[in-house]
């Protein structure tokens, strides 16, 4: 018997990578910290490892 699927939308049906390039600048913004310019090419440079 089947308990459980998991379903994969992202890439397919859904497309989040406009909400996680503003997380990290809003995230910053609400710690009272003013991100540079550039923080998103920075952060999106990063492999998942770092």
């Amino acid at each position: 018997m089947v308990e459980a699927i998991i379903f994969d939308l992202d890439g397919t049906l859904l497309d989040s990578m406009p909400m996680w390039q503003n997380f990290g600048r809003l995230y910053l913004k609400e710690l009272g910290i003013e991100a540079k310019d550039k923080i998103d090419r920075d952060l999106f440079a990063m492999t998942p490892a770092q």
